[in-house]
């Protein structure tokens, strides 16, 4: 019994990609697609930098704070809220601003105490170094 060899009688499919090479207009389009792409990436990038700076930003907090006390007003204009609610609200959110500004702080002093150590053990290396020099000989 002989087994025939399928592969040989089979004609080979040539892939459309594994063709020779593309033509010039075929290449001028892939390297326009790249560059549309690498752009849209730096507008995307671009667009996550500016969100993320404006909602973390120091500025956005205050306006946020003046906002809702704004609106509690108007509220309360309307009959929304009464004076009772308006006066507990208003509280509460002088307190969470005092408690954001204390830890502000709080987080400046820490960073400007960790500065101050760095400098003295900046200075104290320098002293150390300074008093192990000689003077030149003459």
């Amino acid at each position: 019994m002989h087994i025939l060899f399928l592969p040989a009688l089979v004609p080979p499919v040539v892939h459309p990609l594994a063709q020779a090479r593309p033509s010039g207009a075929a290449q001028a389009q892939v390297v326009g697609w790249v560059i549309v792409l690498i752009v849209l990436v730096l507008v995307a990038f671009a667009l996550v930098y500016f969100v993320h700076k404006k909602l973390f930003s120091e500025k956005a907090d205050a306006v946020d704070h003046e906002g809702l006390m704004e609106t509690m007003r108007k509220m309360k204009a309307r009959g929304e809220m009464s004076p009772e609610e308006f006066d507990q609200a208003k509280r509460a959110l002088q307190r969470k601003t005092v408690e954001d500004v204390e830890a502000k702080l709080a987080a400046k002093k820490q960073a400007n105490s960790v500065d101050a150590k760095r400098e003295a053990a900046k200075a104290a290396a320098q002293r150390i170094i300074d008093a192990g020099k000689t003077p030149p000989s003459e």
